[in-house]
């Protein structure tokens, strides 16, 4: 059983499907610990929901998602697109996506089957 679901995240003209796992988010993690010790994936997405997150940040998330999922990207260009959204709507929308590729929303619980009488 999976925690994550694929996210389609709309980059460059395509639709970018990402596959997020346990291991991609690691990987993203300790890339982010190499130039900043303190970083932390979770607490950055928390920020970048809330609106308070770095751009750049984000961007750099960004830019390592679209690669695992094999299309190849710069944090540069990640930076480009974001700001490059036209409104606040799009870009509101496309940082909920960010954030579910970290933090998906819990699945429904099945409900229970009753016994037959």
């Amino acid at each position: 059983m999976s925690v994550f679901r694929d996210v389609i995240i709309p980059y460059g003209g395509v639709d970018v499907i990402v596959t997020p796992s346990n291991k991609v988010l690691r990987r993203i993690e300790g890339k982010g610990k190499r130039d900043d010790p303190s970083f932390n994936l979770v607490e950055l997405i928390i920020r970048v929901n809330s609106g308070a997150g770095s751009l750049y940040d984000a961007a750099f998330v960004l830019a390592e998602l679209i690669n695992s999922a094999g299309v190849n990207t710069t944090e540069d260009d990640a930076l480009a697109h974001m700001q490059g959204m036209d409104n606040a709507a799009e870009y509101r929308a496309f940082l909920d996506l960010l954030v579910s590729c970290v933090m998906p929303e819990p699945k429904p619980k099945k409900p229970e089957a009753h016994p037959e009488a």
